[in-house]
């Protein structure tokens, strides 16, 4: 987004754009803080035994389903507070900015649920798929922002970012989804000697 605003835009809107985007961020610290908990967890139950693969599943649905419930509380809020946060932090020159805040709130959504899913894909030793995974979300929100952008000047880019963080879950949760319908791996015999 800082990168397509300026030379699309300018500038005075990617201040506009940053000002809601940098109330947007704190929500992070929240999905951050549950899978510092619980990511030593998911890693125990990501080997490949039957039973572990059992209480991978329960603890990743657990995790992701209470990551849900955050976002949308949170971004409820963020979307309810965002005319008062801003008129209050910065005044009536950035009230552009309240429509940014707005338009990313729900991005807290996917936000907080994709932070369970990377993670469990890493703890299921699937590392190439997050990386596959979030190089596709670049590209879908580079495309979003070319198209957003012009449309809708720095909402566009929020609205991008919503988008881009909906393809990333519905990537990593198939991928998920994929990874535990498949059961554990085989294990090769070893050779006799």
């Amino acid at each position: 987004d800082n990168l397509l605003i300026p030379p699309l835009l300018g500038t005075e809107q990617l201040a506009v754009y940053n000002v809601g985007y940098k109330l947007f961020e704190p929500a992070l610290i929240i999905p951050g803080v549950v899978l510092a908990a619980t990511f030593p967890l998911l890693s125990q139950a990501g080997a490949a035994s039957a039973l572990r693969r059992s209480r991978f599943r329960a603890l990743l649905g657990q995790t992701t389903l209470a990551l849900l419930g955050l976002g949308a509380a949170v971004a409820l809020a963020m979307w309810l507070l965002a005319g008062p946060v801003i008129s209050l932090l910065y005044g009536s020159a950035y009230s552009g900015s309240v429509a940014v805040l707005q338009a990313l709130a729900p991005a807290c959504v996917p936000m907080f649920a994709n932070y369970a899913l990377t993670h469990g894909l890493i703890a299921a030793d699937r590392p190439s798929l997050y990386a596959i995974f979030t190089l596709g979300s670049l590209f879908v929100n580079v495309g979003a922002n070319l198209l957003l952008l012009p449309a809708l000047g720095v909402t566009g880019a929020a609205l991008a970012t919503v988008l881009t963080e909906v393809a990333l879950f519905a990537l990593c949760g198939a991928g998920m989804v994929r990874h535990l319908a498949a059961g554990p791996p085989q294990v090769e015999p070893e050779a006799a000697l």
